[in-house]
């Protein structure tokens, strides 16, 4: 009898490739993580297996996440059209993603709380629950989630940085930096335990320990895409609340001028912090017109308000 194969949290999975398996747990490890190459994992454990229902839900959010929308919801109605096939686990799974890759965000909210309260060490689910919330604000129940979840992962350094952050939005800052640093002791590349640290020192005041603290912090995090500018935006910050206007100044030139903006998020960062040295006095055209250049593309593809208000400033 073949054993069944499991993901690196210890959960079954519906397949028999164990490339298929590696492949999905590094594509759920970048995700976690915010590295560069999420879809080329996910599309890997489809190559090794194209029936594998879990990468291709994965991929289908992946896809969504990316902007990518029409395609995520195309690999999102694949993935739930194979749940029959599928443990109860699995197709539970499939199913809150679904719901979210729908626009349903508040339905699934109830799925993947359920989800979660048997299969804790469901990692993926437990992010998208995690940015539902962020995302509507809900501060206190990201920690909820993440305090939940704790005992039955209680060394797993991404959750320690997921509630790391949770702690720090609910003004528990004391207890989020430390935290944060074992996250970081565990896995110095985990880009949401730096962000907490960023986010920790910079609510305190502490822009002077968080100039210091941040660039070695940044630097092993060479696998990241997008949010390697969003913690260099964070830098940014810190320097400007210190009055070190021209150093920023450089510091938009050199990261969020000079590239392609092709995520949401570079333009959110960008626009941010290209208003912010407008009002402490060092405008530059320039920065406004490479922005107007890019806000173009999302003219006609609404997102969070959030993002479109700064679509709008740009």
């Amino acid at each position: 009898m073949t054993a069944v194969l499991q993901d690196a949290y210890g959960l079954p999975l519906s397949t028999t490739s164990r490339a298929a398996v590696d492949a999905y747990d590094r594509g759920v490890r970048s995700l976690l993580g915010f590295g560069a190459d999420i879809l080329e994992n996910f599309q890997a454990a489809l190559e090794a297996d194209p029936d594998f229902a879990l990468a291709r839900a994965a991929l289908g959010i992946s896809l969504y996440l990316a902007e990518k929308i029409p395609e995520g919801r195309a690999e999102m109605d694949r993935a739930a059209a194979a749940v029959a096939t599928l443990s109860p686990r699995e197709k539970r799974h499939v199913e809150a993603l679904a719901l979210w890759v729908a626009g349903r965000g508040n339905d699934a909210i109830p799925v993947m709380l359920e989800h979660l309260a048997v299969h804790p060490g469901d990692a993926l689910l437990m992010q998208r629950l995690y940015f539902i919330y962020f995302w509507q604000g809900r501060s206190p129940e990201m920690l909820t989630l993440t305090t939940s979840l704790l005992p039955a992962l209680p060394a797993d350094g991404y959750l320690l940085g997921y509630h790391a952050f949770a702690l720090e939005e609910n003004r528990f800052y004391a207890e989020a930096l430390p935290l944060a640093e074992r996250a970081l002791a565990l896995n110095p590349k985990d880009a949401w335990a730096v962000h907490a640290v960023a986010h920790v020192l910079y609510e305190r005041g502490e822009n002077e320990r968080g100039v210091e603290a941040l660039p070695p912090r940044i630097h092993p995090c060479d696998h990241l895409g997008y949010f390697r500018n969003h913690l260099l935006w964070h830098l940014a910050l810190m320097h400007l609340a210190e009055g070190r206007y021209d150093r920023v100044g450089k510091l938009f030139d050199s990261v969020f001028g000079s590239a392609p903006i092709t995520v949401g998020s570079d333009l959110q960062d960008s626009v941010a912090l290209a208003w912010r040295l407008d009002l402490y006095g060092r405008p530059d055209p320039a920065r406004w017109k490479h922005l107007g250049a890019a806000a173009r593309g999302w003219l006609e593809m609404p997102l969070l308000l959030f993002h479109d208000l700064h679509v709008g400033m740009a």
